[in-house]
């Protein structure tokens, strides 16, 4: 069986995920089955900015970053 981490509902299916979390060159997301934190960090370096969100608002956030919209003239 496949799940997303969007998927996740509890802490028994979270620890089967294969990771909880990415990191880019200077931010990194972790989620868990109630929130999604995401923090700019580089390597090595003290965190600058960190945010948490309830699961439930950040994928309304992810669900309008996705949807297409018309382009006004």
């Amino acid at each position: 069986m496949e799940k997303s981490p969007r998927e996740v509902r509890t802490f028994k299916k979270l620890s089967k995920l294969k990771t909880d979390n990415k990191f880019t060159k200077d931010y990194w997301i972790r989620v868990d089955y109630e929130t999604v934190t995401i923090v700019e960090q580089r390597n090595g370096e003290s965190a600058k900015n960190c945010i948490v969100f309830k699961k439930s608002q950040f994928n309304r956030l992810i669900d309008w970053y996705n949807r297409k919209q018309t382009l006004n003239q």
